[in-house]
């Protein structure tokens, strides 16, 4: 991560724990981060030079629920006016793992084809939270790619329990029969 990233989410953290709007921000933010990093398209509009600065802000607006903390509306805006959209997905991440460290917890990702009910999501982090020894909190990722089941990541675990990685490990099994 470069340090104007890390500068962005530190910042970021600043203000949204000074306006007590931590959660709030982070939630907003990771979720456009995911819809940004899903959608190529998005990406070039939002981060193309030329299109104007005010279209698209009109684009990040209607991306953004009329509910968004003003915290996270300056913050993309601002991200916007420098041409450092395409770092939303650094920032959003840096500021999950920022605000979950100062609740005394890791960020575990898991990405599924589908979305995850929140029974589910209790249960994946009390499994995480066994596997790595701590805390964590579950950001799940709906992932198209993933045909089935859930792949999570902390920090540099990550554990595949995807139909795809079981059909790949019954495939070597086959290739040495």
């Amino acid at each position: 991560m470069s340090e104007v990233t890390e500068g962005y989410a530190d910042a970021l953290f600043g203000l949204a724990a000074a306006e007590s709007q931590l959660e709030q921000v982070e939630s907003e933010l990771y979720v456009l981060a995911r819809a940004v990093e899903s959608s190529p398209e998005l990406t070039d509009a939002l981060s193309d030079p030329h299109l104007p600065s005010d279209r698209r802000q009109s684009l990040m607006s209607e991306l953004l629920s009329v509910r968004a903390a003003p915290v996270t509306r300056e913050a993309v805006s601002l991200l916007i006016r420098m041409n450092r959209l395409s770092d939303v997905v650094a920032i959003a991440d840096r500021l999950a793992e920022k605000a979950a460290l100062s609740r005394g917890r890791k960020i575990a990702e898991v990405r599924s084809a589908v979305a995850l009910s929140p029974e589910t999501i209790a249960r994946l982090e009390e499994v995480l939270t066994k596997a790595v020894g701590h805390p964590v909190e579950v950001r799940a990722v709906v992932d198209p790619d993933v045909l089935g089941g859930v792949v999570a990541r902390v920090g540099d675990l990550v554990v595949d329990g995807t139909v795809r990685s079981r059909m790949n490990q019954v495939r070597a099994l086959l290739a040495d029969v």
